[in-house]
């Protein structure tokens, strides 16, 4: 398998932007690395690759349900899911895509659609979509899952962590690397056991049901059976005696038969022999007649082609003679029609003129139209003027009566102040007790007043206020805003405890080669990923006091809008008690004012005379705001009237104007047409009207057309007869020469049939030869039939003598044949009658065979399943607990220390050989110093990565085997290295790709980017997730 491509979006630390990584790119240069800090998304790369091929087993940091799986995989700022992988194999293009998405009201809610596969198709150049799961991706890549991460994304930090482990937990994680499983035997031999326990009793129960069954007898029913097959031998061979005597019988009767039919067949080939021989004679003179037949027949051809050649020519002639008489008229048509012509110039100046005449009579009759159309327009606007004039004198009129209605109008409406003022005189005579009361009321008037200023005065302050709650919510907004970074800054170190604590909770769960689902790294042992409990608890009790400040906030927030609201409402209404306040204060001086010009005078009359006076000015001043309403009514109808005449009027204007520029134009035009209208045109059309004129004018158009047409058809008829007349020459040339020779193939057989006739005796005349050649007989048929009677005739007489001899030597007795089949009738029925009785005897043998049989095999099975017992407590006394995982553990280490020590070898200059001793630890024979054997832990830090490597890439080429397309990943593990070791490393990874493989490196060592040819880099950006910058 060879990566082509890479998309992801949404998995991990990859967000919204899709990112894509072009593998084929990068593999030109066989050594590539990815590089990035830790965290940044590298690992993710590998994780999406086999997710993509795998589902959810290709994603090694996800534990638990599939729901929380899931969960795991998707960024939480993001909804959407999408991988889409390109890749190589076998010499196929390939594709997979995997998409996710969150439901929005539950983001624990995660769902994976089913993953689709493709193909590319190079013959149609497309992709087609192909069933994929995990069992195809097997398939198509030739390795399983668990062995793709341990083939093409080698874990060099699990190896480096594998070297330096304890004997048993090594052997733990061998059980792992190599599917060590499967040797974990002692369960199922517990099983087998169980098995063959069941199965020798059952075999018991069995045998004890047919242990009665003995050799004598199978012996007796032998010797019975043996003397029934005696009888049945011989019965047999009297059945076939009788039935070769009787054979022999029928075989004498169809020799008499045929003989007689024979004797009847030639007989009758005889009486038809005159027949065929004169027949035979017939066909041999047609013979000699068709040899006359194809110069006959050709010669006839001739004749025929010839006359109708003639014909043909006499045709033609008649044809020409046709075109040339047309050729004539039409010559005479051409000639007349150019007379007439050269007479057409005069009519299309005729035309012309008329045309100008025709434009003339329209522009006078458009200036008459005009004329009226002006003339009704200035009728119009005389009246429209007229209207105008008039409505603005009832206007006029009308605003007249209207100030007059409301100068009354002012001065009656003082009486309401008078009614007041006289109510208030009548009390106070009435009872001048309630003075006081007055003065009371005017003393509340005047507290009112007070108050209205009060409220003035908290209307400045609550504008104060005010400015005051909008600074609070400012600074409530300030507040949220820190309180929320440390919410933010809170959740993010609770969800990092969080996490250690589920990997401290599970590290027995987690896989050696399992990324570390915190940060990605498969570097990291999830052992060390210890966690403060306190530290967790108080920040859960931090989470939840910064929550209640955070409510409090909010509603501290609302009841501050609250505030607001009502301090604006009051506001409003302060400033509306304020401009209330001034209209009463303007209005009590207009009514003191009135009191004091119009009411003094009516000091001195009467109570009752004043309120007489009182509901008559009352009444006449309801009457006048009537007609005052009315008289506004109307003049807004008037002014509504007069602005649409004016808008009329001013319509007129400029239609008028129009009307007249137009008519100028026309009139130039009319003294135009006359300077250039021949004078004769005028005189003899003066009288015309226009569709007079236009009439004359089309008709004169149309006889010029028609000449034209009648012209242009007979040059083109013309031209045709003369290519006719040329095209029957050409003709009746062809035909003299083919009548020629014709004339010349005449001749020719002709003198090749008298010469023909000479050879011959039989026919006299060509005529007799014509005469036998007209009856249609079929030769060879008429051959084939005299043929056939000969050999019937042959055959017959050969046959005939045969049978005659047969018959004579075999004379047929019908007596002996009747006695030979009643014989054999009872024979037959004698050894049915045995073959009844043996069939009985052989089901009884057969059945005591099968029981005897039977008892022998389960003997021996019971006695070999006594033996399977007794090896299976053996073989689970020497496999006993993890013994053979053991002991596979040992094998597959040593045979890893064998392929490792190739290239760790090179890297130390064969100083340093990597071996595993009886304790299952590894040990470094030290060559240098006569194979002194030493723990691997005395190595450097640079060498322990290079047996890492070594081993890595051992288990690589073990499990892929002879696999094509040597392609692996090489995961983290470079921090350890000094200088000299990376480059030693490089150089060897440099001669693995001299090899044929390609190498990606992934690591977070900045150097390595130096010593490969190309390079990818990965950077987790706050707000965008991880990046790919090539």
């Amino acid at each position: 398998m060879k990566p082509k491509s890479l998309s992801i979006k949404g998995m991990y630390s990859y967000k919204k932007e899709l990112q894509t990584i072009d593998f084929e790119a990068l593999s030109i240069y066989k050594l590539f690395g990815i590089f990035g800090d830790v965290g940044s998304g590298k690992s993710t790369i590998l994780e999406a690759m086999s997710l993509a091929l795998f589902g959810q087993e290709g994603a090694e940091r996800l534990v638990g349900s599939r729901t929380k799986k899931n969960y795991q995989l998707m960024n939480l700022d993001v909804n959407e899911l999408y991988i889409d992988f390109q890749f190589y194999s076998n010499g196929s293009l390939y594709r997979t895509q995997i998409k996710g998405k969150r439901k929005k009201n539950n983001i624990d809610d995660v769902t994976l659609d089913s993953k689709t596969g493709f193909k590319w198709d190079e013959l149609l150049q497309m992709w087609q979509p192909i069933e994929w799961n995990k069992a195809k991706a097997e398939e198509i890549i030739g390795l399983k899952a668990e062995y793709f991460k341990r083939a093409i994304i080698i874990p060099q930090g699990k190896f480096m962590e594998f070297i330096q482990l304890s004997p048993v937990d090594r052997t733990t994680m061998m059980r792992e690397l190599f599917d060590l499983h499967r040797y974990e035997v002692s369960n199922g031999i517990k099983v087998v056991q169980q098995n063959n326990e069941k199965d020798l009793h059952y075999l018991h129960g069995e045998y004890d049901s047919i242990h009665s069954i003995t050799e004598e007898d199978l012996t007796a029913a032998e010797s019975e059976l043996t003397l029934l097959s005696l009888q049945i031998k011989n019965s047999n061979q009297e059945i076939q005696d009788i039935e070769y005597r009787l054979q022999q019988t029928i075989k004498a009767k169809n020799i008499q038969e045929r003989y007689v039919s024979l004797s009847h067949e030639y007989e009758n080939l005889l009486q038809e022999k005159d027949m065929f021989e004169e027949k035979e004679k017939h066909i041999i003179h047609l013979e000699l007649a068709e040899g006359f037949r194809d110069n006959l027949v050709s010669l006839e051809y001739i004749e025929h082609e010839i006359a109708k050649k003639e014909t043909e020519k006499k045709s033609l002639n008649e044809c020409i003679a046709d075109v040339q008489h047309k050729q004539k008229e039409v010559e005479f048509f051409l000639t007349t029609l150019h007379d007439e012509y050269l007479l057409s110039d005069n009519a299309i100046n005729k035309v012309e003129s008329l045309r100008k005449l025709s434009e003339y009579h329209k522009k006078q009759y458009k200036i008459i139209d005009l004329q009226s159309t002006l003339q009704g327009t200035i009728t119009v606007k005389q009246s429209l003027q007229e209207e105008c004039s008039e409505i603005h004198k009832n206007i006029e009129i009308a605003l007249q009566k209207d100030n007059d209605d409301k100068k009354e109008i002012h001065r009656l409406e003082y009486i309401n102040a008078v009614e007041l003022w006289l109510t208030t005189y009548t009390h106070i005579l009435k009872n001048s007790d309630s003075l006081s009361t007055t003065l009371r009321s005017i003393e509340g008037k005047i507290l009112a007043f007070k108050q209205e200023l009060n409220q003035i005065v908290d209307a400045v302050i609550i504008y104060a206020k005010n400015k005051k709650v909008l600074s609070i919510q400012k600074y409530i907004e300030l507040a949220k805003g820190h309180i929320n970074s440390e919410l933010t800054l809170c959740k993010e170190r609770k969800y990092i405890l969080e996490k250690k604590k589920i990997l401290h909770d599970y590290t027995v769960e987690l896989k050696p080669h399992e990324a570390c689902p915190l940060c990605g790294s498969t570097q990291h042992n999830p052992m060390s990923h210890e966690y403060n409990s306190e530290e967790l608890h108080a920040l859960i009790q931090k989470e939840i006091d910064v929550q209640e400040k955070l409510s409090f906030l909010h509603s501290l927030e609302i009841k501050s809008g609250s505030i607001l609201d009502q301090l604006h409402t009051l506001y409003t209404e302060q400033s509306d008690l304020i401009l209330k306040m001034n209209h009463i204060d303007k209005q009590l001086n207009e009514h003191l004012q009135l009191i004091n010009d119009n009411v003094l005078h009516l000091l001195n009359s009467s109570v009752k005379e004043i309120d007489i006076y009182i509901q008559q000015e009352k009444k006449e001043l309801t009457r006048l705001k009537a007609h005052v309403l009315q008289l506004e009514s109307t003049l807004q109808e008037m002014n509504e009237k007069l602005l649409e005449k004016q808008k009329k009027m001013q319509i007129l204007e400029y239609e008028s104007i129009k009307i007249q520029e137009q008519q100028k134009l026309i009139e130039k035009d009319i003294q135009e047409l006359k300077d250039i209208i021949d004078i004769d045109i005028i005189n003899t059309y003066i009288d015309y009207s226009k569709d007079d004129i236009n009439n004359e004018l089309d008709a004169l158009l149309l006889s010029i057309q028609n000449k034209i047409n009648e012209k242009e058809y007979a040059e083109k008829e013309l031209q045709s007869i003369f290519q006719k007349r040329e095209f029957y020459f050409g003709q009746i040339q062809l035909l003299e020469q083919h009548v020629q020779s014709l004339i010349s193939n005449s001749l020719t057989v002709s003198n090749e049939l008298d010469g023909k006739f000479k050879n011959q005796t039989v026919y006299k005349s060509v005529s007799d030869i014509k005469n036998a050649l007209q009856y249609a007989i079929d030769l060879s048929e008429e051959k084939s039939l005299v043929k056939v009677y000969y050999a019937n005739l042959n055959t017959c007489l050969q046959a005939f003598i045969v049978t005659k001899k047969e018959y004579e030597e075999n004379p047929y007795d019908e007596i002996i044949h009747g006695t030979l089949c009643g014989t054999l009738e009872e024979k037959k029925q004698l050894l049915s009658a045995y073959q009844v009785k043996s069939g009985m005897q052989v089901s009884h043998l057969e059945s005591l065979t099968e029981h005897f049989v039977k008892k022998v095999s389960l003997g021996k099975r019971i006695q070999t399943l006594k033996n399977t017992s007794e090896l299976i407590k053996e073989l689970q006394q020497l496999l006993k607990g993890e013994a053979l995982v053991r002991y596979v553990a040992m094998w597959q280490m040593k045979a890893l220390c064998i392929q490792a020590n190739k290239r760790f070898q090179q890297l130390n200059a064969g100083a340093l050989r990597l071996s595993v001793n009886d304790m299952a630890e590894f040990e470094i024979i030290d060559l240098m110093h006569s194979g002194r054997k030493r723990s691997i832990h005395t190595l450097s830090g640079g060498q322990s990565f290079q047996v890492a490597l070594c081993l890595a890439i051992a288990l690589s080429e073990s499990v892929l085997g002879n696999n094509s397309d040597n392609f692996f990943f090489l995961d983290e593990g470079f921090g350890s290295l000094d200088k000299k070791a990376l480059e030693d490393m490089l150089q060897n990874l440099r001669e693995l790709c001299n090899d044929g493989r390609t190498i990606g490196i992934i690591s977070h060592v900045e150097e390595l980017k130096q010593e490969v040819s190309k390079s990818i880099t990965i950077k987790n950006i706050p707000g965008k997730g991880s990046v790919v910058f090539t």
